[in-house]
C-alpha cells in the first residue's frame, strides 16, 4: 500500500485540481476529444461559484501518495460536524488504498476533537465501499446522491 498523507493545497496545485476535475468530468459524460473543452471550462466555472457559495471556508487538501501529488480532499466545518465536500484520485492510481487512507486521516482528525463527518456521493459510486469499510452509514438519499454520515462513538 502506497504512504499516502495530506497538505494543504496552495495557488500552484490550481493545475492538479483542473486536471482532476477535467478528467472525472469528461469521463462523468462520456466524452473526449478537444471538443469537449469549453462544456469542461463551462462545468469547472459553475462548480467554482457554486462551491464557493455552498462550501464557503472549504478546505483543499492534496492527496500526496509515495511523494506524488494524485488526488485531492477537499472538506468544510458545517454546524457541528465536518464534511467531506469532494474526493478524487487520479484514475491510474485508483484501487491501491489511496482514496482509503485520505478519508482515514480525514476521520483521525475528526474524531481528535469529536465530531462527526457527513459526506454526500452519486449513487453507484464505486467510492461506497470505501465508505462502508470505514464505517459510514446512510442517513438519505435522493435518485442522484446519497447522504452518508460517520461518527467517532
Amino acid at each position: 500500500m502506497a504512504q499516502v498523507a495530506l497538505r494543504p493545497a496552495t495557488e500552484a496545485d490550481e493545475p492538479l485540481r483542473r486536471r482532476l476535475f477535467d478528467a472525472v468530468c469528461a469521463a462523468d459524460l462520456g466524452l473526449g476529444g478537444e471538443a469537449v473543452q469549453p462544456l469542461l471550462d463551462l462545468q469547472w466555472r459553475a462548480r467554482e461559484h457554486s462551491w464557493a457559495e455552498q462550501f464557503a471556508g472549504a478546505i483543499n487538501e492534496v492527496v500526496v501518495a509515495d511523494g506524488v501529488d494524485i488526488g485531492l480532499i477537499t472538506t468544510v466545518g458545517a454546524d457541528d460536524r465536518l464534511h467531506i465536500v469532494d474526493l478524487v484520485v487520479a484514475g491510474d492510481a485508483r484501487r491501491r488504498g489511496v482514496g482509503t487512507a485520505a478519508v482515514r486521516a480525514v476521520l483521525d482528525r475528526a474524531a481528535a476533537c469529536g465530531q462527526p463527518v457527513t459526506l454526500k456521493v452519486r449513487v453507484g459510486n464505486p467510492a461506497l465501499r470505501i465508505y462502508a469499510r470505514l464505517g459510514f452509514e446512510r442517513v438519505g438519499a435522493d435518485p442522484v446522491y446519497a447522504e452518508y454520515a460517520w461518527s467517532p462513538t
